[in-house]
């Protein structure tokens, strides 16, 4: 791009190259961002906030204005948490124990991205697999390809609660299990996700299992009624 738009003398060019480990693929791959590489979060809340103020706000208007927008934030995820606690999913897949223990463990948003990496067991194989020490190898390619450019290296250690690491880089950029993994999974007749690759803050209890301490006068009234669906916090008086 640079040679062709003739940008070699450009200073922001030259500081955006100096910072490429910063932004390009190949050098933050295998970094966790929790499925976020943008401003998609900062780019929704403003959309959100601007839904509650009238153009022309006036000062005292505003808080009040913020307020709603809040309570009305809080309360829907109050109702995504109801609703991935009390919901049953129609199992689709062929491999239905992996799914159904999916859907037992992660919240409704993150069990769609899982749901789609075991669909995409079916187009994959494991065209050679071998031993290393303790650790066993398993290559796996697409079905009817003969690409190795294709093919991704996953390891996989039995004896380490069946601890797998990929070359795709998913689980460590995005905290969940690849369909390479759930390839080996298959391969291995598993019927439930290994713990180790399963990441905390997806799953459901996430929120239950945490204990926090927060002095009351901080405490407003509404969080104290969000807390009681959402959190176990021992108020300090």
């Amino acid at each position: 791009m640079v040679n062709t738009y003739g940008l070699h003398n450009k200073n922001w060019v030259k500081i955006m190259y100096e910072k490429r480990h910063k932004w390009a693929e190949a050098f933050i791959s295998g970094h966790f961002f929790a499925r976020r590489r943008n401003t998609q979060i900062c780019e929704g809340m403003n959309k959100y906030i601007k839904g509650y103020l009238k153009s022309g706000v006036k000062l005292f208007e505003l808080i009040p204005a913020l307020d709603r927008a809040l309570l009305r934030l809080r309360n829907k995820v109050v109702e995504e948490d109801f609703r991935s606690n009390n919901s049953t999913h129609v199992l689709t897949t062929q491999l239905k124990n992996l799914e159904h223990h999916a859907t037992t463990i992660f919240t409704d948003s993150v069990f769609e991205h899982v749901h789609k990496e075991i669909d995409r067991v079916g187009s994959l194989i494991i065209s050679r697999s071998m031993p290393f020490g303790s650790i066993r190898l398993f290559f796996t390619s697409r079905y009817n390809s003969n690409n190795l450019q294709n093919e991704y290296t996953t390891f996989y250690h039995p004896k380490d609660n069946h601890h797998m690491e990929c070359s795709c880089a998913l689980f460590e950029c995005e905290g969940i299990p690849c369909s390479h993994m759930f390839n080996i999974m298959k391969h291995e007749h598993m019927t439930e996700i290994p713990s180790s690759l399963v990441l905390k803050r997806w799953t459901k209890s996430a929120k239950s299992d945490m204990q926090t301490s927060i002095p009351m006068n901080n405490v407003p009234n509404e969080a104290i009624e969000f807390a009681r669906y959402t959190l176990h916090i021992n108020i300090v008086l």
